[in-house]
């Protein structure tokens, strides 16, 4: 047994050997493990786990830096205790916090949400009473990728994100399906709380040669794909590898 501070190291999982040592700061930089992997870490299967990551191996926005400290919380054996969920700190001035929680299944991740940072902090007194006369800093979230449905990925180097500046949402990216199908309301991604429109937003994308496609964005989070096509017939087949760009923005209420 490979005991490595107070963990036992079997291939690429680690088990934890002894529980009151887990404070401990693994070094995993280059692992991006799903929620189960957590899951299984601990003997009881209920625990969390501090690591040291690359940020952009956990997909985390730029402005935290190189690299950060995630401490994941499995919080029950199974998923009837809940979601596991991982936090993330930012090792640079920005001291930038974010958090994700894991799909329903455990098998990947949803996106990064921050929590606080430096600029958070009031830089005005009068701020902390009704000064209506100051103009406070339009808040701005930086992009975050989207979570991509089963069957779909980044066509190229352009990942789908969002980002909210005041009040406005928008979206870009571009993304492919991996198999052919025939869509009709497909969810083919999700987006955080934050980024959700008070009702479902529609808009008309350009997809490979003449195709265009219709893109909702719902309320409950869900971002979906429905009628395909480039002539007078409501719903052709999508095929498999098609350029799916997007480019929208809406109005966060």
């Amino acid at each position: 047994m490979d005991i490595l501070h107070g963990y036992k190291k079997d291939g690429h999982k680690f088990n934890i050997v002894d529980y009151e040592r887990s404070q401990i700061i693994l070094d995993t930089r280059n692992d991006n493990n799903p929620p189960s992997y957590y899951r299984q870490l601990f003997n009881t299967n209920k625990g969390y786990l501090y690591e040291f990551k690359i940020a952009s191996v956990v997909s985390l926005p730029t402005d935290v830096g190189e690299y950060v400290i995630t401490i994941t919380m499995s919080p029950w054996s199974d998923k009837s205790g809940g979601k596991c969920i991982q936090k993330a700190i930012a090792l640079n001035d920005t001291l930038n916090i974010y958090y994700r929680t894991g799909y329903a299944d455990d098998t990947g991740w949803n996106s990064w949400y921050r929590m606080a940072g430096t600029w958070d902090i009031p830089t005005k007194v009068s701020q902390l009473t009704n000064d209506k006369g100051y103009i406070t800093q339009v808040s701005d979230t930086g992009w975050y990728n989207i979570s991509y449905g089963n069957g779909y990925k980044t066509y190229g180097s352009e990942p789908v994100q969002v980002r909210k500046y005041g009040k406005v949402v928008h979206m870009r990216g571009v993304m492919t399906n991996v198999n052919a199908q025939t869509w009709s309301d497909t969810v083919i991604g999700w987006i955080g709380p934050d980024f959700r429109p008070n009702r479902d937003v529609k808009f008309v994308m350009q997809g490979s040669g003449s195709n265009k496609w219709l893109l909702r964005v719902c309320a409950n989070g869900n971002i979906t794909a429905d009628r395909y096509s480039n002539n007078a017939t409501m719903r052709n087949q999508t095929p498999a590898n098609s350029w799916m760009t997007i480019d929208c923005s809406w109005l966060v209420e």
